[in-house]
């Protein structure tokens, strides 16, 4: 070591002493050689700085992805596994079905159950009972709450959260309080064993959810292009 000049190493810190014995450029030259030293020591500590931050949010992308990945497993074995095992006992026999222990495979696949599902009832019929009280409960439900839906987001109503509130308010009532009043209701009416007594009480039970979520479609579209269409001549409606 040279006693005239030293460094004196620290963390990210170099300071050179310049002795009286040293010449001015020599002095100059030691000065410049420490200044780059500490330079380069404080871009290795930015660098290793850098590459640790760099792994950790890595590591946490990954563990992320990895937590959603098991989520999003666990939501589809939920949703699917009771489909499959309705499949998978519908191929079963009869004298496989009530056995023990219970077998999770089908030893024998037939498809005689489905046979007997249509020729023994008329499922069909069912069936399409079915998708006419759907459909119909669909379009009215669309067509009603729309035009609710339209009326409390783009129109200057007075109260309308309040008119929001009830109508969440009357999503909230238990289905099963409602069976019976609906019953005597149709009996009333005499509108039982028809499509109206299925229909109607959809309809009624499928608003509130249908104009809340039209509302917030409706307030999604920009008034801008309603205005437009307006000055071509159209009207709300």
């Amino acid at each position: 070591h040279d006693p005239l000049f030293t460094v004196s190493v620290k963390v990210g810190a170099y300071s050179p002493a310049i002795g009286s014995g040293r010449s001015k450029r020599e002095a100059e030259q030691a000065a410049a050689t420490a200044l780059l030293l500490r330079e380069g020591v404080q871009y290795y500590h930015r660098y290793l700085s850098f590459w640790h931050l760099e792994r950790y949010e890595l590591c946490a992308r990954d563990t992320s992805r990895n937590l959603r990945l098991f989520a999003a497993a666990i939501v589809v074995v939920n949703g699917f596994f009771p489909a499959v095992w309705i499949l998978l006992t519908s191929l079963k026999t009869e004298t496989e079905l009530v056995s023990k222990p219970i077998t999770y495979w089908p030893h024998n696949p037939t498809l005689q159950n489905y046979v007997q599902a249509f020729t023994d009832q008329p499922l069909l019929k069912y069936l399409g009972n079915s998708l006419a009280v759907a459909l119909s409960a669909t379009v009215f439900s669309l067509l009603v709450s729309a035009l609710a839906a339209y009326a409390i987001a783009r129109l200057n109503l007075k109260r309308r959260q309040l008119i929001l509130t009830c109508i969440v308010a009357s999503s909230m009532f238990p289905l099963v309080t409602l069976l019976v009043p609906i019953f005597e209701t149709m009996r009333a009416f005499g509108l039982l064993n028809t499509y109206t007594a299925l229909v109607l009480p959809y309809i009624v039970l499928n608003l509130p959810v249908c104009t809340l979520v039209l509302v917030s479609f409706f307030q999604s579209i920009p008034k801008d292009l309603e205005n437009a269409a307006m000055i071509d001549g159209c009207t709300r409606m």
